[in-house]
C-alpha cells in the first residue's frame, strides 16, 4: 500500500482487493489503515460475505468474522460495523478511532455534492480515471453550485480525462473550468493540452484572445518542452519508437505485433478501471 504497517496479527500472500479501489490488503492492520485514510471511500458495499470469510480464513480472526457476520445480519450501520472492525485489535486506539468517526460523521454531514466531489478525488488520486470521471459528472448535474466549486469539479474532470488520454475532452473541460471561473492553473492546463495535441497555432490564438501575458505562455511552452524531453526516456516512448522503426523498414506485421500487444495491455487496464 505504499508505507510500512506493522503487523501484529497473521499476514496472508492472499490478499483481499477493496472492489472500488482494487487496493489489495494483506493483514488486519492494513485493512485499518486503508479505511482510516479513506473514509470517504467507505460503504458497507466495500464488505460482505467475501471479506468476512478471508478473516476467518486467510487471517484466522475467527470471532471478528462471527462478530462481523452478525451485525450485517442484523443490517446494521457503516458506524457500527467499522467501529467493532477498528476496535478488534489495538492498531488504533479508541481515542484515535474516536477521531476517525468524528471525521466520517462530518463528511457524511456534508452536502451531496461536495460528499460526491470528495468521492470522484480518491479515484482520481488511486487512478481510477474512468470511475472519477462518471462522479464528476454527476456533481455537475446537481443544482445551485457555486461558480468556484464548478470550476473546480470541472478542472479535476480535464485532470482525469487527460491522464486517461482522452485529450479533446479534457481541452473542453480545462475551458469551462476557466470560463466558469478564471483561474491561472486551468488557464495553464488549457493551453497545455493545445501543446498535447500539437496545436501550437491554436495554443498562440487562445493565449491572445484570453489575453495571456507573453511571460506566462512562454514559461507554459518552455515546461512542456522540458518534460516531453523527459518522456524521450522512458519506456513508453523507447516502445514508440520501437515500432516506429519497424514500420518505416518495412517490419509491418511486428509492429502490428506489438501494437496488438499493446492494446491488448491497455484493454486490461481499463477493464480494471472500470471494476
Amino acid at each position: 500500500m505504499g508505507n510500512v504497517i506493522y503487523c501484529e496479527t497473521k499476514e496472508t500472500t492472499a490478499p483481499f482487493i477493496f472492489a472500488n479501489t482494487r487496493i489489495a490488503v494483506y493483514s488486519y492492520e492494513e485493512v485499518c489503515y486503508y479505511i482510516f485514510h479513506h473514509p470517504s471511500m467507505m460503504s458497507m458495499d466495500n464488505f460482505g460475505a467475501e471479506f468476512t470469510e478471508w478473516l476467518r480464513e486467510k487471517l484466522h480472526l475467527e470471532e471478528l468474522a462471527d462478530s462481523l457476520e452478525k451485525l450485517e445480519a442484523s443490517e446494521c450501520t457503516l458506524l457500527t460495523y467499522l467501529e467493532t472492525l477498528l476496535l478488534a485489535a489495538n492498531y488504533y486506539d479508541k481515542h484515535e478511532v474516536a477521531l476517525f468517526f468524528e471525521r466520517l460523521k462530518t463528511e457524511q454531514s456534508l452536502p451531496k455534492a461536495l460528499q460526491l466531489k470528495k468521492q470522484a478525488d480518491s479515484f482520481l488520486d488511486f487512478h481510477k480515471y474512468v470511475r472519477a470521471i462518471r462522479i464528476y459528472d454527476d456533481v455537475l448535474k446537481q443544482e445551485g453550485l457555486e461558480a468556484e466549486f464548478r470550476s473546480t469539479i470541472y478542472h479535476n474532470k480535464g485532470v482525469a480525462l487527460s491522464k486517461n488520454f482522452e485529450l479533446k475532452p479534457a481541452l473542453k473541460c480545462f475551458k469551462m473550468a476557466y470560463e466558469t471561473y478564471p483561474n491561472e492553473v486551468s488557464l495553464s492546463c488549457y493551453l497545455t493540452i493545445f501543446f498535447m495535441l500539437n496545436q501550437y497555432v491554436e495554443a498562440k490564438k487562445e493565449a491572445e484572445r484570453l489575453e495571456v501575458s507573453a511571460k506566462l505562455y512562454e514559461r507554459l511552452l518552455k515546461d512542456y518542452k522540458r518534460s516531453m524531453s523527459g518522456f524521450e526516456e522512458t519506456e513508453q516512448y523507447e516502445e514508440y519508437q520501437k515500432i516506429k522503426d519497424a514500420f518505416q523498414y518495412g517490419q509491418e506485421k511486428k509492429a502490428e505485433a506489438r501494437i496488438d500487444q499493446l492494446l491488448h495491455e491497455w484493454k486490461e487496464e481499463y477493464r480494471v478501471q472500470t471494476t
